[in-house]
């Protein structure tokens, strides 16, 4: 049996609850959007093109995988710009060459397998070297 308490939260939280609907729907959209501050969600920031204005893989949409050409391609990327720049961390180097979290440790262990590369310190602190 519901105590007084829990019934006199349970009316108040619905009686809010009802407040709270009718004050929407008497509401013009001008003001909801007004006082949102403006923000209407992402189809409001698509493009021309009704692209969404960040890369966007949906639920259920499979990853690609890469090819071995095109690991190949980042890990010489990535051995160019080490030459370049000798003692490099890894942040610096995603950085600089656009490659995302995701696409960075296989195209390293691959450099760094085939002794192109070489690395110094453990993780944040880890330095990249050209061979």
């Amino acid at each position: 049996m519901p105590s007084s308490l829990t019934a006199t939260i349970e009316s108040l939280a619905q009686a809010f609850a009802t407040a709270v609907i009718e004050a929407i729907r008497s509401a013009s959209l001008e003001e909801i959007v007004a006082e949102s501050g403006g923000r209407r969600g992402l189809r409001a920031q698509r493009g021309d093109e009704g692209q969404l204005p960040v890369p966007f893989r949906s639920r259920g949409a499979r990853r690609q995988r890469r090819n071995s050409r095109a690991l190949a391609k980042t890990a010489s990327s990535i051995v160019a710009f080490v030459k370049a720049h000798p003692g490099s961390a890894s942040e610096e180097i995603r950085s600089e060459l656009s490659i995302p979290r995701s696409h960075w440790q296989r195209p390293v262990a691959m450099a760094l397998a085939s002794k192109k590369l070489r690395k110094k310190g453990e993780k944040r602190s880890t330095r990249y070297y050209a061979i």
